[in-house]
Formats: C-alpha cells, structure tokens, sequence
C-alpha cells in the first residue's frame, strides 16, 4: 500500500470557495460565499495525487458534503482510503456528524469506494434528455390556450426589466423551492443568493426562461433554462406556486419550452430530477423524455 504523505489544505475560504446548495446545482456551482468549506490536496512522495472537496450544509453544521478524485494511476493503491481517515479528522473536529457524497450509477468505483467506508444509498437524481431532432412528435398541444382558459399567461424572463428581477422572482421561489427535495432543512433565500446562484452564472439564459403571470402580475410558476450551447438547453429549475397547482401548469411549461426550442434551433434538451419527483417524471416521459444517466446520493454517519 503507497503511504500518503500529506493530506494539506491548499484553500481554506469561509468567504470565497463556492458552495453547491444542493445535487440539482452541480452543473451551475454558483459563488456563494457564506458557508465553510475547504479544497485538500493528497500528497504522495511530494506529488499531488489526488483532491478532496469539503461543504458545510448551509443549516446544519453538522451535516457536510464531501468529494473526492484520485489520479487514474494512483488509484487501488489505498490512496483514497488514507486520506478519506485524515478528513474525517479534520471534520471530527470541527463538529460533524453526518456526510453526504455523489456518485454516477456508472462509476462502479466510485460507489465501492463509498461502500467501503460506510456510506448508504438514500436518493438520486436521474437527467433525461430529448432529442428534438429526431423525435417523431412535433405537436406538443397548445399551452398558451390552456393558460388563456384560466386568464394566465405566458412570460420570458428577458422582458422584464433586469435589475431587481431576483427580487420580483423571490416570493415566487420561496414559495416553491422547499419542495425540491433536499437532504437537510430549507433555508429561505434572499434575493442576493437567488441572484447568485441562480441568475448570474454565464449559462443561464432568461430568453429561454418561462414564468406564468396573473392577470394583477403576480408570479405563479417559473421554468428558469440554462443554454450549455447553441443548440443544446438545460432546464435547471420548475415550480409551480402551491395555491395554482392542480391546474397542468407544470406541463404547459415543459410543452411552452419545447415548441419555443424548436423555434429556436435548439435541438436537444436535457431535465434532471430528484427520483422521489413523480410527477415530474410522468411529465418528462409522456412528453419524450428518455433517462440518460442516474448521480446517486450517499450518506453516512460519522461514529
């Protein structure tokens, strides 16, 4: 077995190291700076040989996310292992009791390794993805009669004026987020960390982005996409306002982003959702969504 040097801290920055508030964010990583974290470095024979990533849950400070990459040639070796032990001396310390970690289905050796040092399975999250060129179905219904029919109507988040859009967002998000599932307790947002997280990032794209408004201007449901290229779009987030559901809301969104990709020259469109989400699920399959890929969720406790 190689014998892991050093296991260094190479940032430490309760200010500046982003922070993932949850498995639905991976992609975006938005610049949250308000939650202790640290970036480690292992260390073999003076070589880095691999990271680890550390990530307070923003309310439970006992509760930490945890990630970590060994180099191909480095690994079976008990690198990973070793510095796994040292971490969670570190996080001993500083009060944890709980980790949570990430795993594709596919990475057989990343799940094993998590096995092996106790964690359990306790979700998921499965992208589905669509293929707008070679999908046979061109009729996606007619989204903006239903809404008609209730004195709704559609909006795309460019028409209203940039500045200040978290704050007209918030209520609206506040109302809908704690339903995503999460695995520790919600925190409400201020409109600061919605700017951040979730209308800042470079990807995100308000032309391609849907709320459903009232007839007073009240925010009732929000698809927010995300355009990862010219002709590939992410749906990164979809809530419903609690008080409207009931209503096929979430559906006329998904079938407004569709027929708005294809007048767009969008192609391909990708969804991720929790798999406890069923209704989300129903909803992406009956309109042509196909699973691609499954990111587990770990979880242990620290002894």
């Amino acid at each position: 077995m190689a014998e892991v040097s050093r296991v260094f801290e190479v940032v430490y920055a309760e200010q500046t190291t982003p922070y993932l508030p949850d498995f639905m964010m991976y992609a975006w990583n938005p610049p949250i700076n308000a939650i202790p974290g640290a970036l480690f470095a292992l260390e073999l024979a003076g070589r880095s040989v691999g990271w680890a990533a550390l990530r307070m849950a923003e309310t439970d400070p006992e509760l930490w996310l945890f990630d970590m990459f060994v180099l191909p040639e480095y690994r079976r070796h008990g690198i990973g292992t070793q510095g796994y032990v040292r971490l969670v001396q570190y996080l001993r310390r500083r009060g944890a009791r709980r980790l949570l970690a990430g795993a594709g289905c596919e990475q057989q050796a990343g799940r094993s390794f998590l096995g092996r040092q106790g964690f359990q399975e306790i979700g998921g999250m499965i992208t589905y993805q669509l293929n707008l060129a070679t999908s046979a179905r061109t009729d996606w219904g007619d989204p903006d009669a239903l809404l008609t029919a209730q004195g709704l109507r559609f909006a795309t988040l460019d028409r209203f004026p940039r500045h200040r859009l978290a704050e007209r967002l918030l209520p609206l998000w506040n109302r809908t987020r704690p339903d995503q599932p999460q695995h520790w307790p919600y925190r409400p947002y201020h409109a600061r960390r919605l700017e951040q997280e979730m209308l800042e990032p470079e990807a995100v794209s308000l032309p391609h982005s849907f709320v459903i408004v009232t007839p007073g201007g009240q925010l009732v449901a929000l698809a927010l996409s995300a355009r990862l290229s010219d002709t590939c779009l992410a749906s990164i987030y979809l809530g419903v306002d609690p008080d409207f559901r009931g209503r096929r809301l979430a559906t006329a969104l998904k079938q407004k982003l569709l027929a708005h990709a294809q007048g767009h020259g969008i192609t391909l469109l990708i969804a991720e959702n929790d798999r406890r989400t069923l209704a989300m699920h129903t909803i992406n399959r009956r309109l042509g969504f196909t699973p691609r890929s499954e990111r587990l969720v770990f979880a242990q406790a620290l002894p």
